[in-house]
C-alpha cells in the first residue's frame, strides 16, 4: 500500500492544525494565569497602599496627641492668674486638629474596606478615645474652676483629670499616654505585613 501525496499533506495539514491548537490552548492558559497574576498584584499593591496610609496618619495623629498633651505651657503674663487660660488655649488646639482626625477616620474606613482586620480597627480607636478622655478631663478642669468644690476626693479626682491633660507618658502618671503608646505600637505589627518594601 502505498501513501500518496495527498494524503501526506492531510497529515502535515492535520498535525499543523494540531500544533496549532496546542500553541493557542498554550496562549490563553499562559494569558489567563497572567492575568491572574496582574489581579493578585493589584489587590497585594491596593492593600500596601492602604496599611501605608493608615499607618503613617495613626502615627502622625499620635505625634500630635503627644504635642498636645505635653506639660509644658507657656503662659502670658497676663493671663498667670487666669485658671482656665491653658485649659481653653489646650482644647482649641486640639479642636483646631478636627480635619487631622478626620483623615484618620477617613483612612481607617479605606483600610477595613480593604484589609479587613478588626484589630486594626480597635487599634486606632484608642487614638479615638485618647482624645476623648483628654476633652472631657479638660471640660471638667474648667468647670471645676469656674465654680471649685472642696475635699480630699475631689482633689483627687483632679489631679487624675491633671494627668489625663498632660501627658507625661511615663507608665506611673500616665496610664492613658501609655495606652495611646501601646496602640501604636501593636498598629505597627499589624500592618508591616501588609506594607509591600519599597
Amino acid at each position: 500500500m502505498s501513501i500518496t501525496s495527498s494524503e501526506i499533506f492531510e497529515g502535515v495539514n492535520a498535525v499543523a492544525q494540531l500544533g496549532m491548537a496546542v500553541v493557542v490552548g498554550l496562549g490563553v492558559w499562559v494569558a489567563y494565569k497572567q492575568l491572574h497574576s496582574w489581579r493578585d498584584q493589584a489587590a497585594y499593591q491596593k492593600r500596601s497602599e492602604a496599611a501605608e496610609n493608615l499607618l503613617s496618619i495613626a502615627i502622625y495623629v499620635s505625634d500630635e496627641i503627644r504635642a498636645l498633651r505635653s506639660p509644658y505651657e507657656q503662659v502670658p503674663v497676663d493671663k498667670v492668674d487666669d485658671k482656665t487660660f491653658t485649659l481653653e488655649r489646650r482644647y482649641n488646639r486640639f479642636v483646631e486638629k478636627n480635619d487631622l482626625f478626620q483623615n484618620l477616620r477617613d483612612a481607617q474606613v479605606k483600610a477595613e474596606a480593604v484589609l479587613g482586620n478588626d484589630e486594626v480597627r480597635k487599634k486606632i480607636d484608642v487614638l479615638f478615645q485618647v482624645r476623648n478622655e483628654v476633652l472631657t478631663a479638660i471640660d471638667m478642669l474648667i468647670s471645676e474652676a469656674q465654680s471649685p468644690s472642696t475635699g480630699p476626693r475631689d482633689r483627687s479626682f483632679e489631679q487624675e483629670l491633671r494627668w489625663k491633660v498632660h501627658g507625661t507618658y511615663s507608665e506611673k502618671y500616665d496610664p492613658l499616654g501609655m495606652r495611646q503608646l501601646e496602640a501604636i505600637k501593636e498598629l505597627k505589627l499589624l500592618l508591616s505585613s501588609e506594607i509591600s518594601p519599597s
